[in-house]
């Protein structure tokens, strides 16, 4: 049996006599899955666990939690642990009350120099009389990969997550974890539970990865599933299609939508407001809200990506990976190749379905959407909604992009003379299409773009070649400080004229122009709001304009760009992988009055053959749709939120996507097509009483 403890300076004898006794494995398991963390069990257990607001006191089932009505409590342990060899720390805990408990398992560590780390927080629910194992991810933080995993690093490039769970996230090294805490938020009635156990669970690396690498490979099937690894819903031939189609076909004649509908997905027995034929906003009894063509209430529950299976799987230099691939002269699977990319997604739409047209997909979709209670087509979905019979649409966005000319890596330079011009015929080419279809909901415009913070922007700006926004910046420069020989004393620079200046492409630290750098940056934004908002105004009157889709990063949303925003938005568009939206600020939201969308969140797991939960991590499918529900009941809570759409239709591929690696469980169905029924039994749950729900809280 491993000691997991790295070293002991920091606890005193008698805790480290009393942790030594707790290393006994948990029935059950398997010594070779798990490793015991402490079994509560055992006595004197009481004595490694510090508690908070929570009476603890240990027994022969455990230890045994009390916690009075309307207490947050915390237990807490201390130590010094290597948790590198493992995906999850495992909590074994009883409810012995009468009411779902919600408790929050909290793992925390540091890097190296004492760097910034995150902890890693997640949330799990107890049902009365259950014991629940919740398996809390591991998640150590991007910087180790290379340091704690370097053969891996080598063996799986462009790859997020590793098999059978590296999967990595802005957290903190797992080799220094020091802490692990379980929180329990305060809640109405009285807890009564036992903590049986905690244990590390499931190996980070394969066996035979760990034993023989080459005989790992290929451990990628011709379905584009990971090879050695069961789970329940894993497909070993094409005959399981027909399966999961008859089973599919009886849930949703069991679940056909929500009966607070109406024909756009809106509160059909709610408020009557003002009806224009398009989407609108209006605020009502102190919340917000989107009003659709008949008047009625509408809160956005959607899905990017919605009505496309888009599986696409980088194979050069990695062909290794891939049990078979088809020839791209193969007369049926051969057309799913692109470049050095291969779809697996479409390849089983084919087994699945056969020769089937894009739309006929679409039109399968809105069928599940509405079953599932989504009301809206997010981001990056199926665009030509107007094509389909009104009633099997729901309501559906267009995504424009505005990069045609670059200031920095990824934003447009908007003092190009033809930026403008380019934008007005985007928003124009959309809007044709369009035509004012009243199942219109509005534009999302450019996603994620990197905007930093006024000096670092001016920075790179003047780092730039050639670009306008250059010449713009040394213009209000020079009218500032008139002469170079002043720009040359503060940035200890040699430059003879502003010309040279202009030729510069290295980078520079201009904080001491903080005032030109703000000027910049705000003429920057107003001119980028302002351009688009008339575009849409001009070619799509009436349409709502969705925002820019804010990056989470912190750096890249601040307040100068968010409330100029504002000025120009109908809904602020926010992608935001938190567990949920309790407390949810964003630069300038306790000074203006306005709208917003989560245009992105979602919860992966690693319990489906996945090896990277995405941007938000959950224990298993179960707790995915736990979660779900939770994130959009307290999107429901807060007056200005107005919708909350899921990243995204179908999962990643295993091996990693494009340069960014993404190989999530984001999905609402996987690679084969095939729901996740946990998840959407929860989606169900919550989007089929969205509305009373809403008015209510």
């Amino acid at each position: 049996m491993k000691l997991l403890f790295k070293n002991t300076n920091a606890l005193n004898i008698k805790n480290l006599l009393l942790t030594l006794l707790l290393f006994i494995p948990v029935k059950g398991f398997s010594q070779n899955n798990t490793e015991i963390f402490f079994d509560f069990t055992r006595a004197n257990t009481a004595q490694i666990v510090k508690a908070k607001n929570a009476v603890i006191s240990p027994s022969e089932n455990g230890l045994t939690i009390k916690i009075n009505k309307n207490q947050e409590a915390l237990l807490t342990i201390n130590g010094e642990w290597d948790l590198t060899a493992w995906v999850y720390v495992s909590f074994t805990i009883k409810n012995n009350g009468t009411e779902t408990v919600r408790f929050d398992p909290i793992i925390s560590g540091k890097k190296e120099n004492n760097k910034w780390s995150k902890a890693l927080w997640t949330i799990g629910w107890i049902k009365p009389g259950e014991t629940r194992v919740y398996n809390s991810l591991l998640l150590p933080d991007y910087s180790t990969r290379k340091k704690n995993y370097p053969k891996m690093h080598e063996d799986f490039p462009n790859m997020r997550g590793m098999p059978d769970g590296i999967s990595f996230a802005r957290s903190f090294d797992l080799k220094l974890s020091k802490k692990i805490q379980i929180k329990f938020p305060a809640s109405p009635e009285n807890k009564d539970l036992v903590l049986v156990s905690i244990q590390t669970n499931k190996p980070s690396k394969s066996k035979l990865y760990v034993n023989n690498s080459e005989d790992f490979f290929p451990f990628i099937d011709e379905y584009g599933q990971y090879k050695h690894a069961n789970w329940n819903g894993k497909f070993s031939s094409d005959a399981q299609f027909k399966e999961v189609i008859q089973t599919e076909l009886k849930d949703l004649k069991a679940h056909e939508k929500s009966s607070e509908w109406d024909a756009f997905g809106g509160f059909k027995n709610g408020p009557k407001l003002k009806a224009t034929g398009q989407f609108r906003t209006e605020k009502l009894d102190g919340k917000w809200w989107i009003v659709n063509p008949l008047g009625n209430l509408f809160w956005s529950s959607g899905v990017n990506s919605a009505g496309k299976l888009n599986v696409m799987t980088p194979y050069s230099k990695r062909e290794h990976f891939f049990e078979y691939l088809p020839l791209k002269s193969d007369p049926i699977y051969g057309k799913f190749y692109k470049k050095k990319e291969y779809n697996f997604g479409a390849a089983n739409l084919y087994k699945k379905y056969g020769e089937m047209k894009p739309i006929v997909y679409v039109e399968k979709s809105l069928r599940r959407m509405k079953s599932w209670g989504l009301n809206t087509f997010g981001g990056w979905s199926f665009e030509e909604v107007h094509q389909i019979q009104k009633e099997k649409r729901v309501p559906y966005t267009a995504y424009v992009g505005t990069r045609s000319t670059i200031l920095i890596d990824k934003f447009p330079d908007v003092y190009h003379p033809n930026w403008a011009n380019n934008v007005h015929n985007a928003i124009k080419r959309k809007a044709v299409k369009i035509n004012k279809d009243p199942y219109f909901l509005g534009y999302f415009v450019d996603n994620e773009m990197h905007w930093f913070e006024p000096n670092e922007m001016a920075s790179k700006v003047l780092k730039s070649k050639g670009t306008f926004g250059k010449k713009e910046y040394i213009k209000l420069l020079k009218k500032e400080i008139k002469d170079i020989s002043i720009f040359n004393t503060v940035t200890n620079a040699n430059f003879s004229n502003w010309s040279e200046l202009e030729r510069n492409s290295n980078k520079m630290n201009l904080k001491a122009f903080e005032k030109v750098n703000i000027q910049f940056y705000e003429n920057l934004c107003h001119i980028y709001f302002k351009t688009i908002k008339e575009a849409i105004d001009k070619w799509s009157p009436g349409s709502l304009y969705l925002g820019c889709r804010w990056h989470v990063n912190g750096k890249h949303r601040n307040k100068y760009n968010v409330p100029i925003g504002a000025q120009y938005l109908d809904i602020i568009s926010l992608n935001q992988y938190d567990n949920e939206l309790v407390g949810f600020k964003y630069p300038g939201s306790d000074t203006f009055d306005k709208p917003y969308i989560i245009s992105e969140f979602n919860f992966g797991a690693l319990d489906s053959g996945k090896f990277y939960p995405g941007l938000g991590n959950a224990s298993d499918q179960r707790n995915r749709g736990e979660k779900y529900k939770n994130f959009i009941e307290s999107g429901l809570r807060d007056p200005n939120c107005v919708g909350a759409h899921w990243f995204m239709w179908g999962n990643s591929t295993t091996a990693g996507r494009s340069v960014v690696g993404e190989n999530a469980n984001c999905g609402i169905v996987s690679e084969l097509d095939t729901p996740y029924y946990q998840l959407i039994n929860y989606m169900r749950q919550i989007n089929y009483n969205l509305y009373n729900y809403r008015i209510s809280n």
